[in-house]
């Protein structure tokens, strides 16, 4: 398939569009601290919830990426998984970057509305943050007719031992993955760990146009580990502790 003239440059999850110039634009480094903001809401609250958060957080936001203050943002809704069903995200260059443009985006969405923080998240009952080094960040272009993916598939584990985890995952699922990604199976994947949160420690996940691709997705990753790496799965149950699987609808990125 020809490659559509938007470049597909990668988000967390999602990467965003730039037009085609007569030259190929560089891709930007790959950012290496991700903010994941979680949260329990009322699904009866979701639509005025998000009507405050188009009309307070997204313009500040937009505009931090359009400055070049984080590299992306977005919006995940609960698809399938555990309980934290609305849920954001926000890609730095590192840790240092993300502090100073946590309190750039506070001070922001204060001076534009001071009641702002009770406007959104006086719909949350549960809210939790967890934060990220981002091992792997990677994306395609988009193809000809292609609309971007509107669905993504994140996969915790609690391991003990990072660099085994890793090591594992870097010779099998990654080199997989890669493959899914040059034939156009998937949209975008990456790979996480903990910087600070909760128990889940160790992510990876990737896109897919929605929950139908993302079911054929799955089960061609399932069947080249197996054909591939016939023993991963026993060695990963060797790092791994525990896992978690959630699908989301991906709302919104930039």
């Amino acid at each position: 398939m020809k490659a559509s003239i938007k470049l597909f440059a990668v988000l967390l999850l999602l990467p965003p569009m730039i037009q085609a110039q007569d030259e190929a634009p560089e891709a930007p480094e790959p950012p290496g601290f991700l903010m994941f903001n979680q949260n329990m809401v009322p699904g009866s609250d979701f639509s005025a919830l998000n009507q405050n958060v188009d009309s307070l957080m997204r313009p500040i936001l937009d505009a931090m990426v359009d400055e070049g203050l984080i590299y992306n943002w977005g919006i995940l809704t609960h698809s399938w998984g555990d309980e934290w069903n609305w849920n954001w995200y926000m890609f730095t260059e590192d840790h240092a970057t993300f502090v100073s443009a946590w309190g750039t985006f506070v001070e922001r969405l204060l001076a534009a509305d001071s009641t702002a923080i009770s406007a959104i998240y006086g719909y949350v009952t549960e809210h939790k943050d967890n934060t990220y080094s981002v091992r792997h960040f990677r994306g395609r272009e988009l193809m000809e007719g292609e609309d971007p993916p509107k669905f993504m598939m994140l996969n915790h584990h609690k391991v003990n031992d990072f660099g085994a985890a890793n090591a594992q995952f870097d010779s099998t699922s990654a080199v997989v993955l890669d493959g899914m990604l040059d034939d156009g199976t998937i949209y975008f994947w990456g790979q996480t760990t903990h910087a600070w949160g909760d128990e889940w420690n160790w992510q990876f996940y990737f896109g897919a146009e929605d929950h139908a691709d993302f079911v054929v997705a799955w089960g061609e990753f399932v069947r080249r580990m197996g054909e591939n790496y016939p023993n991963s799965l026993n060695e990963w149950q060797k790092v791994s502790k525990a896992h978690k699987d959630n699908l989301y609808n991906i709302r919104y990125a930039k």
